[in-house]
């Protein structure tokens, strides 16, 4: 998380704020939006029960 705040040039705080759904400035949100768009794709690929496996 740390890592990332840095990258999207946020206090860690504001990134904390907007996971756990809490306001932020539309700044905030736009550089979060540009900091996952520089960020190498990741997927998670779940079967069709959902276990994962």
């Amino acid at each position: 998380m740390r890592d990332f705040a840095g990258q999207a040039r946020l206090n860690i705080c504001s990134v904390y704020n907007a996971m756990h759904g809490k306001p932020v400035r539309d700044g905030t949100t736009i550089r979060i939006f540009e900091a996952l768009e520089k960020r190498a794709p990741m997927m998670v690929v779940l079967d069709r029960e959902g276990s994962g496996r």
